[in-house]
């Protein structure tokens, strides 16, 4: 098992969206604070120190 940070090109459709439920519908959750697409968009860098 290969584990990643972020996606390869030939895994990225294997992701799901994140989902959050607003009454009695699903709706793919959105944050301004953050991408929540990072695993597949972006730099593709994460520097911790």
């Amino acid at each position: 098992m290969t584990l990643f940070f972020y996606l390869p090109e030939d895994k990225k459709d294997r992701l799901v969206p994140v989902l959050h439920k607003k009454g009695n519908k699903w709706s793919i959750f959105k944050d301004t604070r953050f991408n929540i697409n990072y695993p597949i968009e972006g730099a593709k860098r994460f520097y911790s120190g």
